[in-house]
């Protein structure tokens, strides 16, 4: 595991995470650990809640312009793909 976990965590959200976390995470523990579950899981819950989102205005589009900025502000280094996984988990989730 590297220092940070942040090849894993892209390396969790790019392989397991399907159209939501709760069908992938018990494969995410078996393949990388409990501590890198939990991060997955934490920045997957930040992007389904991001608190920036106003419901009372948003559209799929806004909401997924918002969420690609607090995923850049929080968590730069996530990879091209592994943001493709979660904007992909937030469209299922919206439905």
């Amino acid at each position: 595991m590297t220092i940070d976990g942040q090849q894993e965590i892209n390396e969790a959200f790019e392989n397991y995470l399907g159209s939501f976390l709760v069908d992938s995470i018990r494969a995410i523990e078996e393949r990388y650990g409990q501590d890198i579950a939990g991060r997955v899981r934490e920045i997957y819950d930040d992007a389904m809640d991001c608190p920036t989102v106003d419901w009372s205005a948003a559209t799929m589009d806004s909401a997924l312009g918002e969420i690609h900025r607090m995923l850049d502000a929080k968590y730069p280094w996530l990879s091209v793909e592994a943001r493709k996984k979660v904007n992909y988990a937030y469209i299922m989730c919206w439905k």
